[in-house]
């Protein structure tokens, strides 16, 4: 991939051209402007050794991000951003260094460097697709992968393979060169050979050795295949030449052009240009849609949303084409989307701009109503963190292809075919964990049960209360509850002493943590030795109990300062207490004189305890 895709990056490389070049860079910058990315890069590293200039490092880290070597583009990137001022440095490099960081794994620096590019950059979609929180990195890595991928390792060379798709019983895809003692053309962007179209049978009880298409190949680089529905059509990407030679733009460059080939007795022939190629911009990586009557592509040609958008033409019955189209926005960012593939229900493609993996990550649009919906990145192991494009699949027998110059690979870029495992594999719906979690709250002495508490739950991490019930005639009360949480349960009734307890759910998916509460009466309160709760009133005077209406002390009472004692209000109020109590209690009631004439206030207890008394309802 990384041998054909370069002419579409290299008008970012423009703005950048001039500024910082010098007599003692003028080489390395010359192979630089010239994509010969493998050479510029030894060169600028002999003097990185003493020049840590902005254009310096940020071309050699450069050099290594557009060879999707990303080792070597965070360690630039790193060193151009600790040696200058940020705010002088293009807010893209932030960006690119956000994105090389994701190519070796380092996800939460690159989430700082990207959520740095989105404040600078507010208008860039980019920014807003990695930086959406709706979106995670977990989402991405299923538990059960629908797909099954395996290295096609017969297929596979050292050098650079990809884009298969199904042709005559086998498959047809891109292969660089290999190199003969007579013959060593290579291309300078990373010192590896030209692509040509190779064809292998994979259907054979062994495989064939590929075969190159002799009559569609040239000296430099054939790629991206795509067919007509009948097989009669081929629509490939091409160097653009003149003749035997390549040719070149204003600013030097060779850019890429599709081809369309027609299958006439047994072979490929009538190969043309489209019309709506150019030699000031690159036009590639055909896709025809499933029903024929869509030709859809990659361009950077003006207009261009980013580095590479998605564009179609109708191909009309007499096989003309009609004007090229955008795809707009929701599927083009300022970033690349590159390599469409279409089914009848989908669009599916590679961009680095939309929310994903690292590098080139590949997504689908469904196709709803004639129009294409948000993608969908097509997770792992589809995707990695590393390049992965050139996406088919024949849905009928759920398998397909894919590109990638992940880790493990054969190659540069590799050839992967997957199978879909929808059929075997059952979907479970992985349910939050929760834990149960239960109590019951107690009378201290009796253990009975005790209603009417109020039960808090407040979570620990930042006090906050959770919920607040009252327990019923049972006493208990339960909860559901979140694992790994640490909380504080609180239990509290009029008249008793408050208790509470601190737990933590575990992970575990289910759990039963009893919680029990034994709440014990409170000091104005006591039980004599028969376990009868007592309320104690103390009051000045003799008052004649016979007689409760009476609401005055007898003359030869006592009287306390500030007032006369009411014994019918004290005797309500103790009959309102005792209303809160599951249980009957009674009322005793101490005279201050008649306890100093007996001697002791349990004397008077017990003569009292017959004849004035109060029970609460059971």
């Amino acid at each position: 991939m990384k041998k054909i895709v370069h002419i579409f990056v290299l008008f970012l490389l423009i703005a950048g051209q001039v500024f910082g070049q010098n007599k003692s860079t003028k080489k390395a910058d010359k192979y630089y402007e010239n994509l010969a990315y493998s050479e510029a890069a030894k060169l600028y590293e002999n003097l990185a050794v003493k020049d840590s200039s902005i254009h310096v490092l940020q071309r050699l880290g450069n050099c290594y991000y557009f060879n999707s070597s990303m080792k070597g583009a965070v360690k630039w990137y790193e060193k151009l951003f600790a040696a200058n001022d940020k705010d002088s440095i293009a807010p893209e490099y932030l960006f690119r260094y956000g994105q090389a960081l994701r190519g070796v794994g380092n996800y939460k620096e690159s989430d700082r460097w990207i959520k740095e590019f989105s404040e600078k950059q507010k208008e860039d979609a980019r920014g807003s697709n990695f930086t959406n929180t709706e979106q995670s990195l977990n989402d991405l890595l299923p538990k059960y992968p629908l797909f099954k991928l395996e290295n096609m390792k017969s297929v596979n060379t050292e050098r650079s393979d990809f884009g298969a798709v199904p042709y005559q019983g086998g498959i047809i895809f891109a292969s660089a060169k290999p190199q003969s003692n007579l013959v060593k053309r290579r291309h300078s962007w990373n010192n590896s050979g030209f692509m040509d179209l190779y064809a292998m049978n994979t259907t054979a009880s062994e495989e064939t050795a590929k075969e190159s298409l002799e009559k569609l190949n040239s000296k430099y680089h054939e790629s991206s295949v795509s067919f007509s529905p009948d097989g009669k059509t081929m629509y490939f990407t091409r160097n653009n030449m003149d003749g035997k030679k390549r040719k070149k733009d204003q600013k030097g460059i060779t850019n890429l052009k599709i081809l369309k080939a027609e299958w006439i007795d047994d072979q490929w022939q009538n190969v043309v240009e489209l019309p709506f190629n150019s030699d000031e911009y690159s036009v590639g990586h055909p896709a025809v849609s499933a029903d024929g009557k869509k030709l859809y592509f990659v361009s950077d040609m003006p207009g261009t949303i980013g580095q590479t958008d998605i564009f179609f033409v109708a191909i009309n019955y007499d096989q003309t084409y009609g004007p090229v189209q955008t795809l707009g926005t929701n599927i083009n960012t300022e970033g690349r989307e590159m390599f469409p593939f279409l089914d009848d229900s989908a669009l599916y493609f590679s961009s680095d701009g939309h929310f994903g993996l690292g590098g080139l990550d590949v997504f689908k649009s469904p196709i709803e109503n004639g129009e294409f919906q948000s993608p969908i990145n097509m997770k792992s192991p589809v995707n990695s963190e590393s390049d992965d494009f050139a996406y088919y699949v024949d849905k009928e027998i759920m398998s397909g292809y894919l590109s990638s110059n992940r880790e493990g690979g054969v190659g540069d870029d590799d050839i992967y075919s997957f199978t879909y495992e929808l059929e075997d594999v059952i979907e479970v719906e992985e349910k939050p964990c929760k834990q149960e979690i239960s109590g019951i709250v107690v009378d201290k002495k009796f253990g009975v049960p005790l209603r009417n508490v109020k039960i808090e739950l407040i979570k620990t991490a930042d006090n906050s209360l959770v919920s607040e019930l009252i327990t019923g005639v049972s006493g208990k009360f339960s909860y559901l509850l979140p694992c790994n949480e640490q909380y504080l349960v609180k239990a509290s009734k009029e008249y008793y002493k408050p208790d509470s307890n601190t737990f933590k759910t575990t992970a575990a998916m289910s759990l039963e943590l009893d919680l029990d509460f034994d709440l014990g009466i409170i000091d104005a309160f006591a039980y004599n030795d028969r376990d009868e709760l007592m309320i104690r009133i103390e009051i000045e005077g003799t008052y004649d109990f016979a007689h409760p209406c009476i609401r005055q002390p007898l003359p030869r009472g006592t009287q306390k300062s500030g007032g006369d004692l009411d014994i019918v209000d004290e005797l309500e109020e103790a009959k309102e207490l005792a209303q809160d109590f599951e249980r009957a209690l009674k009322l005793f009631i101490f005279s201050y004189e008649e306890t100093k004439k007996r001697g002791s206030r349990g004397e008077v207890r017990a003569s009292r305890s017959s004849s004035t008394s109060v029970a609460a309802p059971e």
